[in-house]
Parts: structure tokens; C-alpha cells; sequence
């Protein structure tokens, strides 16, 4: 079963490279893909677009550290306070023998 189903992608990638997609039409279209690109990534909406989506991920990246800084000194106090702090946890731990 195996072997059919490489002989069909080797039928696949050859019909792609040699009849349907000769190197030379690749690579026209290749430029033409890029030229299409290069065009969209010069109008102004794409550009007000990105600099939107990269100043919400920076601002959702500043969020997450805060929250990340906030939890940690919250774990921090609650531990300093904690009558179950770890020393005693492993006291109680090793007069039961675990």
C-alpha cells in the first residue's frame, strides 16, 4: 500500500516540475507572486494594518509580563506568610515517612 501511494506523489511531483510547471514558467511565476506582494505591501491599509497588529502584540506582550511579574510576588508574599511554607511541609512529609 505504501508503495502506490509514493508512486502516486512521485507521478504528482514529476507532473508539477517537468510538464505543468517547467522551470521557466516557475520562475515567471515567482516574480509575478512577488511583484503582487510587494504591490499589496504598498498601500497604506496594509501598512496601517501591521503597524496595528504589531503595537497590539507588543501591548499584549506588556500586559502578560505585568501579569507575570504580579503573580510571581503574590506567590512570593502568600508563601512568606503561609503557616504551610515548604520547610514544614517537608517536616510533616518525613514524620510520615514519604
Amino acid at each position: 500500500m505504501q508503495g502506490k501511494a509514493e508512486g502516486h506523489t512521485n507521478r504528482g511531483k514529476e507532473f508539477l516540475t517537468e510538464e505543468y510547471f517547467p522551470e521557466e514558467r516557475r520562475d515567471q511565476w515567482i516574480w509575478r507572486a512577488k511583484k503582487v506582494v510587494a504591490e499589496c505591501q504598498s498601500h497604506s491599509d496594509y501598512q496601517e494594518s501591521v503597524r496595528w497588529l504589531i503595537d497590539f502584540v507588543q501591548e499584549y506582550t506588556k500586559h502578560g509580563q505585568t501579569i507575570a511579574a504580579n503573580a510571581n510576588s503574590t506567590a512570593k508574599d502568600a508563601g512568606a506568610v503561609s503557616p504551610y511554607s515548604d520547610s514544614s511541609v517537608l517536616s510533616l512529609s518525613d514524620a510520615f515517612g514519604y
